[in-house]
């Protein structure tokens, strides 16, 4: 079997599925490996060995331009504000287009019999637009999103995509440059978790619970936009909320324990973004502009081409905005310039994970709390000290 342009076991792969769309040979499928991640895998009767998939891997495609503009920015409609991740911008970027007679590819997450899968699809109407709003973290299967892209430029509409940097370098690789119609949103990404470890995610509160969980925000504001919550919905209308430094999987997600390889050595982390808006969380907000932080959410706008920079004007009647400096907003986003590194635990926890889910995770991997710092203390002193404590006790 012929397996040339078999890219898996290059740990740069972001698993965009560009290779696969661009056969004309039907020889390219991604498959998922044992962590849960999509890799292309070569069909050896198909392949004609024409190199078209390697040519369209964006990874060694990286050339793009440092961003013209900066804002901190937030949607004037508070119900959408209050709705979205962050400050609500995108909304009004694929709102535009929609009205426009456009159609707005993002991800969408689905909470189905056999597990839990987000998904990118094509929206034409505001009512569809609800399920791409908000931040998902966990990588997303895009299927024959990019051909669909494609189909619709062809047919002269005008498109809105969002994605991870990497899927809109695929989407790049695909179309071969830029399109008059096309707008691309990239997001100042953390690194993509994987589908698997949320799936099992799920399964374990379902199994906590007795309940399948019927909706999933990533990013609930109960306690405020700095303090957000993982928040699931039961069928019985029950909730498990935690804190994004309580929750298991964000804190698997944010101490770095499960994400993708590539995503630790990705080129498409840097000044020189691919998409025409970047959006990200203004972290710091509160030290950058201190009156303008109500805690309901503010977001970081990046135009880094011509074409985001009208896309943007086209919407500030609907937004309020104000021009940061770059210096001061990377302080608080490193992801803007760096890959994340790896956990050095990585690997002991995907294999815990692979063995025992999610039972037991936090004994092993949760950051220590006060009360186990406590009993460190405790388990640090001498024993002689300790057996002196428990008789001086024992005669009072």
């Amino acid at each position: 079997m012929k397996t040339r342009c078999d890219v898996r076991e290059f740990a740069s792969c972001t698993g965009c599925g560009a290779c696969r769309a661009v056969c004309a040979f039907d020889a390219l499928r991604m498959v998922y490996d044992a962590e849960g991640f999509a890799y292309p895998r070569i069909d050896g009767d198909r392949c004609t060995d024409c190199g078209a998939c390697r040519a369209a891997c964006p990874v060694d495609q990286t050339e793009a331009a440092p961003w013209l503009l900066s804002y901190a920015a937030r949607n004037t409609n508070e119900d959408v504000r209050g709705a979205s991740s962050s400050g609500g911008v995108f909304t009004l970027f694929a709102e535009a287009v929609l009205g426009r007679g456009g159609i707005v590819f993002g991800a969408a997450l689905f909470l189905e019999e056999d597990g839990p899968a987000l998904r990118h699809v094509g929206v034409e109407n505001a009512t569809g637009l609800v399920a791409l709003r908000g931040s998902k973290y966990l990588q997303s299967d895009l299927g024959d999103v990019f051909c669909e892209a494609k189909a619709a430029l062809d047919a002269g509409r005008e498109v809105l995509f969002s994605g991870t940097p990497c899927q809109v370098a695929g989407l790049y690789a695909v179309l071969k440059g830029p399109q008059a119609n096309l707008l691309t949103v990239d997001l100042v990404c953390h690194g993509v978790p994987s589908p698997l470890v949320f799936s099992k995610y799920v399964r374990h509160l379902e199994a906590q619970h007795g309940q399948r969980v019927r909706a999933l925000s990533f990013r609930d504001k109960r306690r405020g936009w700095k303090d957000f919550c993982l928040a699931a919905t039961f069928a019985d209308g029950s909730e498990h909320v935690a804190g994004q430094t309580e929750d298991m999987f964000m804190v698997a997600f944010l101490r770095n324990f499960c994400l993708r390889p590539s995503c630790h050595v990705c080129p498409f982390a840097g000044e020189k973004r691919q998409a025409d808006l970047s959006l990200a969380d203004l972290w710091g907000a509160h030290r950058l502009m201190p009156g303008k932080d109500d805690d309901r959410g503010l977001s970081l706008v990046l135009a880094n081409s011509q074409g985001g920079k009208q896309a943007l004007e086209a919407v500030q009647g609907q937004l309020w905005l104000e021009p940061v400096e770059a210096d001061a907003f990377i302080r608080e986003n490193p992801s803007i310039l760096h890959p994340t590194q790896g956990h050095p635990r990585r690997a002991a926890f995907m294999r815990h994970l692979q063995k025992r889910g999610f039972n037991g995770l936090e004994k092993y991997f949760l950051p220590p709390g006060l009360l186990r710092r406590a009993a460190n203390k405790v388990l640090r002193i001498p024993g002689g000290v300790l057996r002196r404590v428990k008789r001086h006790l024992c005669k009072h």
